[in-house]
């Protein structure tokens, strides 16, 4: 019969009392799946449970100085001595085979990984859901601009506390709505509904800092133990889920559903106005267990990406991601057309005023009210011909100029589907002040078939706001400056400064299953 032992204390290198719960299968001595959590080690009670009664051991340990854990939780600090210690008690008990699967989702993540690298030779897997694998990786934009909303919030609810103020940041957006828009940005945890000495670390870090126990690539091409990656198409972090995947060793398994940052256990088919049909349900237990029963018995397997089509409703199977694809061009013209052909020199413009920001929209919104805004350009393609299939990262080509000594631009590639739907694909961002003119901006990674009838929009903004903090218009420093100016954006096109989307298209989609 199972048999759980909990509340075990268990010391850390330095002595530091670490809590743990341990849930036995009936027969013993059996593999182990190990999560190191700072969110709660009791919530995942039912998740033990569940492995217990599959045959498999589960080891749940509280980070230090989160929940029943003596200490101070330090995100990304004394994460790989602390997991090291962890297996090397697990591979000493008689309850363990000797076989070692690391297992974890967001921060959980990181310390899977952490552990894995510190203890190659004891971890036989590794089970990485949506990473977030280092501070300046999962608060910055890829372009270096500040996700704003996503810090404050999980800054509010997750750090500076032995346990999470869940549900706080949702109730203080709703009192103050226009919290964010406070300046300086460095001084908003002033507002912040609790005292957050260390908010602004990550602001004063940058963008490029890495950690001291970042996991490296090399680390992750070394190592020897099978992979599987699971992330989410409208999850924050995919690009960490597809880092960790191309960069992890040679038995490696990406799943990419049409999920947010709860992946396949959100058991809902839509995002937004995205309705993805039945094959969007992936049985999250299942997964794991067919996914450990292979790589346990002998069966590792080479490199192996499965993703949903968000277009056809349908799973692509291959060895690669991104696959091997043509690629597309459009051109943006004056006027706001989209062609295959570059068109005569022009330019089209329009006023970013920090004041009144180009507003986010949430994942898989229909965006068609935002298209009416009068800070934005858009060029848009005559309908499509025939059915296209986008599977990759796209990419645009922007020369631009601003009245600013510094600005952003945020470029988005959107579906405009013949009822009038208007649907984000994939987007970026470059600040003027990091690089130089002219601009390529790396789009999000996307695999979607657009139907025949609609067409392709490349809107060009220079806010995201709050999911990205916003450029002031004023100096190099968005988030210690006060005062704020309006811009006047030239998006230039033609044959001499082209402006151009190019798109990464399957002529033969992948097999499906």
């Amino acid at each position: 019969m199972t048999a759980v032992r909990a509340n075990l204390r268990l010391a850390a290198p330095d002595g530091t009392a670490l809590a743990t719960d341990v849930y036995l299968p009936a027969r013993t001595p059996a593999p182990v799946v190990v999560t190191r959590t700072a969110y709660d080690r009791s919530a995942q009670l039912q998740e033990g449970l569940g492995w217990a009664r599959n045959g498999y051991a589960f080891v749940v340990q509280d980070v230090r100085g989160r929940y029943g854990s003596d200490g101070v939780w330090r995100p990304y600090r004394a994460e790989r001595r602390d997991g090291a210690a962890l297996a090397d008690w697990i591979a000493a008990q008689p309850w363990c085979d000797g076989r070692l699967v690391t297992l974890g989702g967001s921060y959980s993540a990181y310390t899977a990984w952490t552990t894995a690298v510190e203890r190659p030779r004891l971890v036989a897997g590794v089970i990485s859901l949506g990473p977030a694998m280092g501070l300046a990786r999962v608060k910055f934009d890829r372009s270096g601009i500040l996700r704003l909303a996503e810090h404050a919030a999980w800054w509010l609810e997750r750090a500076e506390s032995r346990t999470s103020r869940t549900g706080l940041a949702a109730a203080m957006f709703a009192a103050e709505p226009g919290l964010l828009r406070h300046l300086p940005v460095a001084d908003l945890p002033e507002r912040m509904w609790a005292h957050l000495e260390h908010w602004g670390d990550t602001l004063a870090a940058g963008p490029g800092h890495e950690a001291p126990e970042a996991v490296t690539d090399a680390e992750l091409a070394g190592l020897d133990a099978a992979t599987l990656h699971i992330g989410g198409w409208y999850d924050l972090l995919l690009p960490e889920t597809l880092h960790q995947w191309r960069h992890a060793g040679a038995s490696r398994t990406l799943l990419i559903g049409p999920w947010e940052h709860d992946l396949c256990w959100s058991g809902s088919t839509a995002v937004g106005a995205r309705e993805h049909g039945p094959a969007a349900r992936v049985d999250p237990g299942r997964l794991l267990l067919r996914w450990l029963d292979r790589i346990l018995n002998g069966d590792p397997g080479g490199a192996e990406a499965r993703v949903f089509d968000i277009g056809a409703g349908r799973w692509w199977t291959g060895a690669e991601w991104p696959p091997a694809a043509g690629e597309r061009t459009w051109y943006a013209g004056q006027g706001g057309t989209l062609t295959p052909d570059a068109p005569g020199d022009g330019a089209d413009r329009y006023s970013y005023d920090p004041a009144d920001p180009y507003p986010s929209a949430d994942p898989g919104a229909d965006r068609s009210a935002l298209q009416g805004r009068a800070d934005a350009v858009r060029y848009t393609t005559d309908p499509l011909a025939a059915a296209l299939t986008i599977a990759g990262a796209p990419a645009v080509t922007l020369h631009a100029s601003t009245s600013a000594g510094g600005t952003d631009f945020i470029a988005r590639l959107l579906e405009c589907r013949p009822d009038g739907t208007v649907l984000a694909l994939a987007q970026g961002a470059v600040d003027t002040g990091r690089t130089a003119a002219p601009y390529r901006i790396e789009l999000d990674h996307v695999a979607a078939t657009i139907a025949a009838g609609a067409r392709l929009r490349l809107e060009i903004t220079s806010s995201d706001f709050p999911y990205l903090a916003r450029h002031l218009n004023t100096g190099p420093d968005r988030y210690r400056g006060t005062g704020v100016r309006v811009a006047e954006q030239t998006i230039h096109s033609g044959p001499a400064g082209p402006t151009a989307v190019t798109v990464p298209v399957l002529e033969n989609p992948w097999p499906t299953r």
